[in-house]
C-alpha cells in the first residue's frame, strides 16, 4: 500500500481532557517546516466526550487535525482506528497523559531516516509530586533512558507512547495492534516484537522527549504491583497466545517466572525492614516473575477498555 510521505501523529484518549489539551498543545511545536504533518484524535469513550472538546481546540492547530471515534473500549480498538484513518508513511505516538518536548518528532525523524529504522523511541521523562525515598523508583517506572546513548541503534524495544514506526519498513499485522490486550495493555509490545522477530531495525535518542504526568493513583505499590504483574504475563503469552504455540517456551518462561518470584520476593521482604526505598523494585520485579507463571486468562488484571476506572 501507497502512503503520503507524511507523519501521522496519532493520541488515543479516554476521559482525559486535560491531558489531552496538554498533549495537543504541546505539538504545536513540532512545526518544523521539513515534515508534512497530521494529527489523529482516537477517542475511544462509547459516548464520544472529546468530540466537542477536539472540534474547539483544531483551528489552533497548525496541522490538520482529525477527530476517529472508536467507540468499542479497549486500547488496542483506539489505536488501531487511528492507524486506519491515518494516511501517512510515518506514525508518530503520544499517549494523553504525556506531553512533548520541542523537537521531539524531528529528533525521531533524524534517527529513523538517518539509521533506516523500522521504529524509534525517545525518551520519557515522569512528571510526579513526591518526596520520599522512593522517588528514584518512580521515576524509572514511568520513565525511559538510555544514560549512555544520546541516538542510535538499539537492540531491543519499549512501548507505543513516544514512538515512531515507519510502516512502508515491512507489512504490519493486520490489525496492527492486538485486540488481545484491548484490557490488559501490552499491544504495543506484540507489534513491536512482531517487527523485531523479523528483523526490523529499533532506534533511540534521548535528543528530545516526552514527559508521562502521573497521577496520584498510579503511585502506589498497589498500582506497582497490578503493572508489573500484567507487564511480566507478556512473554509466557506470546507462546501460549499471541504468537505460535509453543509449549516449550511456556514452560521455560513460567520456569523463570517462578524462581524470579522467588528470589526477589524474598529480596523484598528484607528490603522492606532494612532499605525501604529499595523494597518497591525488588516488588516490581518479583511480581514480574508471578506474571510469567500466572498468565491465564482468569487471571489478567485489567487497564483499559471495558476494565478501565469509569470518570
Amino acid at each position: 500500500m501507497a502512503f503520503a510521505d507524511r507523519v501521522s501523529i496519532i493520541v488515543p484518549t479516554f476521559k482525559r481532557p486535560d491531558g489531552l489539551a496538554m498533549a495537543m498543545n504541546s505539538l504545536k511545536a513540532q512545526v518544523d517546516g521539513w515534515h508534512d504533518i497530521e494529527l489523529i484524535i482516537a477517542d475511544n469513550d462509547p459516548a464520544g466526550s472529546a468530540c466537542g472538546f477536539v472540534e474547539r481546540l483544531t483551528p489552533e492547530m497548525p496541522f490538520p487535525t482529525q477527530y476517529v471515534h472508536a467507540p468499542v473500549p479497549g486500547v488496542a480498538n483506539a489505536r488501531n482506528a487511528a492507524v486506519e484513518a491515518a494516511s501517512g508513511r510515518y506514525l508518530a505516538f503520544l499517549d494523553d497523559d504525556e506531553t512533548a518536548s520541542e523537537g521531539w518528532l524531528k529528533a525521531m525523524m533524524v534517527v529513523m531516516t538517518g539509521e533506516n529504522c523500522c521504529a524509534v523511541f525517545s525518551r520519557i521523562e515522569a512528571d510526579f509530586e513526591m518526596t520520599t525515598p522512593e522517588r528514584g523508583f518512580f521515576e524509572q517506572f514511568f520513565g525511559r533512558d538510555i544514560p549512555g546513548l544520546e541516538e542510535g541503534v538499539i537492540d531491543h524495544y519499549y512501548g507505543c507512547g513516544s514512538s515512531l514506526v515507519d510502516r512502508a519498513y515491512m507489512d504490519l499485522p493486520d490489525p496492527v495492534f492486538s485486540t488481545a490486550m484491548n484490557e490488559t495493555g501490552g499491544e504495543d509490545d506484540v507489534l513491536f516484537d512482531y517487527l523485531h522477530k523479523r528483523g526490523g531495525k529499533m532506534g533511540w535518542t534521548r535528543k528530545a522527549f516526552a514527559r508521562e504526568h502521573v497521577p496520584p493513583e498510579r503511585l502506589t505499590l498497589a498500582y506497582v504491583r497490578k503493572r508489573s504483574f500484567a507487564f511480566g504475563q507478556g512473554p509466557t503469552r506470546m507462546y501460549a497466545d499471541l504468537g505460535p504455540f509453543n509449549p516449550v517456551g511456556i514452560v521455560r518462561s513460567m520456569s523463570i517466572g517462578a524462581a524470579q518470584y522467588g528470589v526477589f520476593s524474598t529480596l523484598a521482604l528484607i528490603a522492606k525492614l532494612v532499605r525501604r526505598s529499595a523494597y518497591p523494585g525488588l516488588l516490581s520485579r518479583a511480581y514480574m516473575g508471578a506474571g510469567k507463571v500466572l498468565w491465564q486468562k482468569r487471571f489478567r488484571p485489567g487497564f483499559y477498555g471495558s476494565a478501565a476506572k469509569q470518570a
